[in-house]
């Protein structure tokens, strides 16, 4: 495989254990779509919250857990459950609070 396809298909995934919800799942990286997707929710909202959750959740085959039209549902939630889980997503993609916040030009 040639270095476009090795960059095009790289399937990096982080395992994580939410205690809280019993289950083991993994953690992938974004795309630059899904980030502009996220930054569409306003700052500090739990459907921004969710959104990083969506996007960022997947199974040990790279298959996300969740699917975008479940928001309002995942909202639901234990708040603080979903706020350690998103910081793992933003963690691991490098999106820092003051990259996210460079990102959106603040």
């Amino acid at each position: 495989m040639g270095i476009k396809e090795n960059i095009l298909g790289a399937d990096d995934l982080r395992r994580t254990e939410i205690q809280e919800w019993g289950e083991v799942f993994y953690i992938r990286e974004l795309s630059a779509n899904e980030v502009e997707k996220i930054q569409s929710y306003e700052v500090g909202t739990v459907k921004r919250i969710a959104s990083f959750i969506i996007a960022g959740a997947v199974d040990a085959d790279g298959k996300q857990l969740f699917q975008w039209q479940e928001i309002n549902k995942l909202c639901e939630r234990n708040f603080k459950t979903l706020s350690s889980v998103a910081a793992q997503v933003v963690d691991f993609n490098g999106l820092s609070e003051g990259a996210a916040e460079e990102l959106e030009g603040n």
